[in-house]
């Protein structure tokens, strides 16, 4: 699993907080499923892709994260996809977020601090 290094602007700001926010959220949502806490389930994936190599498991909680923020923001998937993909690729130049997308990563940095 490949931690991101947050990045000083208030652009790259949403690109770090959708980063954070899909993971969480989708580890939440794995957690569940499990009936484990996401801290556990957080630990179990880390523990598999150290021991395998394979961070599929990994990839696919991203995966349900990105579903989740696109419900949240009532965008198009892709679009909420496609944003973050931009933001990460871009070294130099930061995308604002779509209004509805800013709203929702808004309110989940509002619960995590």
């Amino acid at each position: 699993m490949k931690r991101r290094t947050p990045r000083s602007t208030p652009d790259y700001h949403y690109v770090d907080a959708a980063c954070m926010a899909r993971e969480r959220l989708g580890i939440a949502a794995f957690a569940e499923e499990l009936g484990l806490t996401p801290c556990r389930t957080e630990a179990l994936i880390q523990a598999h892709d150290t021991a395998t190599g394979d961070d599929s498991v990994y990839a696919r909680c991203l995966d349900r994260g990105d579903v989740i923020l696109a419900a949240r923001s009532k965008l198009p998937l892709r679009r909420v996809e496609n944003w973050i993909s931009d933001g990460l690729e871009s070294a130099e130049i930061a995308i604002c977020p779509p209004p509805s997308l800013r709203l929702v990563l808004d309110a989940l940095l509002v619960t995590v601090h």
